[in-house]
């Protein structure tokens, strides 16, 4: 815990005896995690020496263990006014302004501890995860890169680096024509990363029948075909794409830098362009930069917190039935985390095993009758199983989440196939 972590760091010398006594004792109230004792102690303290750094310093930390972020947000934005070369106080200020929902407000605090402390590691994270929040998925990529080229064992660094890429992937995607050729080849892109070959085999012919030159896609059908086994499909597959002409590499193109695997270039080179063109190619150009990020996770000694992220990677790919495994092996680690366990009922919802989620969430809404998630979570699950009528009022009491956005009928007539055709 932050407030554990520094207080050693900032333990106040009072010049009278009885504050010093009191000092002391609010000091162990925080290492015995009595943080209402604590902070009633130091709200005595501050009150008899309201210009001490140290004291205020530690207050917030008693408030912002106890959930007052608000508080101490306060507290530690008096701080960095009395000593503005105090990288501490900075972070704790943009810690708190994140917690409480004000990403925006974060950025400000953590830049400055990053100007005063470029080497400071979790402002550089807690940077990266404030830019996430506000949807600067490019600016938050960088940020990450930054994180994991100085700390390379940072899984939450690989996992939010590829993230950033699949949203920045998906937000050019929105941007290209609905059933164009290359919306049906980037759709058809994401179904393979979920491991969906016969849709995102239909998908990706439906982008050659548009587009029978469009580069990479005869060579990524001929991936799915292999997969599937049907290795003669492939090799004629593999034929049409060598048959396609060269692309004109006497400049910079995201087409040249995508095949010299400089996927930073291509990004880069797909921005000198407009249009749906542009969209395309930076949205491929981000799929492989995130490939490379989740490869590196991958990579990662086993733990709990690995086990975690890579859940959290599966399900952003659409992976559920994976998703659901990692779960199941985080919990073998830490048994009974209850928000482990709240992830893996949602992992096994969409993964449709509605049996087991059944059964984990009639425990986690017992435990939390009153939580919004669990009880929309498990009315759905129920009329998922033909249980309209116990649903109802789970619904009732539940909330759902945002819905996504439909597919064209083409799409979605495709998504409900699950027989490969040539």
């Amino acid at each position: 815990m932050i407030a554990l972590g520094w207080l050693a760091l900032i333990l106040i010398a009072a010049p009278e005896e009885d504050a010093a006594a009191r000092s002391e004792r609010a000091a162990r109230a925080m290492l015995d995690e009595r943080f209402a004792e604590a902070e009633t102690l130091y709200l005595e303290l501050v009150r008899a020496d309201p210009g001490n750094p140290g004291l205020l310093l530690n207050l917030g930390l008693a408030q912002q263990s106890l959930g007052k972020q608000r508080e101490a947000a306060d507290r530690f934005r008096a701080v960095a006014k009395l000593q503005p070369g105090m990288p501490l106080a900075w972070f704790l200020l943009g810690v708190a302004e994140h917690k409480l929902g004000r990403p925006a407000e974060a950025l400000q605090p953590l830049e400055r501890v990053l100007e005063i402390e470029p080497a400071h590691h979790a402002a550089a994270l807690e940077l990266a995860e404030a830019l996430f929040d506000l949807g600067r998925y490019e600016a938050a990529a960088t940020r990450f890169y930054r994180v994991v080229e100085t700390e390379p064992g940072s899984l939450r660094g690989w996992q939010a680096l590829g993230t950033s890429y699949i949203l920045l992937a998906r937000r050019a995607l929105g941007e290209v024509p609905p059933e164009s050729a290359w919306w049906w080849a980037l759709m058809g892109r994401e179904r393979a990363e979920a491991g969906r070959l016969e849709v995102a085999s239909a998908f990706y012919r439906e982008a050659l029948a548009k587009d029978p030159k469009l580069y990479g896609a005869h060579a990524a059908l001929a991936g799915l075909y292999s997969a599937a086994g049907h290795d003669d499909w492939a090799r004629a597959e593999l034929e049409r794409e060598e048959q396609l002409p060269e692309p004109d590499c006497t400049q910079e193109t995201p087409e040249c830098e995508l095949r010299n695997q400089r996927y930073w270039q291509a990004v880069e080179a797909a921005g000198k362009l407009s249009g749906p063109r542009a969209a395309y190619w930076k949205a491929r150009a981000c799929y492989e930069l995130a490939n490379v990020a989740f490869a590196r996770l991958a990579e990662a000694p086993v733990s709990e917190e690995f086990h975690e992220r890579l859940a959290e990677t599966h399900r952003l790919l659409g992976r559920h039935a994976a998703a659901v495994k990692s779960w199941e092996e985080a919990l073998t680690l830490t048994p009974g985390d209850r928000d482990l366990e709240r992830q893996l009922a949602q992992s096994l919802f969409d993964a449709r095993d509605y049996l087991s989620a059944r059964r984990l969430l009639e425990r986690l809404v017992a435990a939390e009758p009153d939580s919004p998630e669990l009880n929309w979570l498990f009315g759905q699950t129920l009329q998922a199983l033909g249980q309209g009528e116990r649903a109802e009022a789970y619904l009732k009491k539940g909330r759902a989440p945002a819905s996504k956005p439909p597919l064209p009928p083409r799409a979605q007539a495709l998504e409900n196939q699950t027989r490969l055709k040539r």
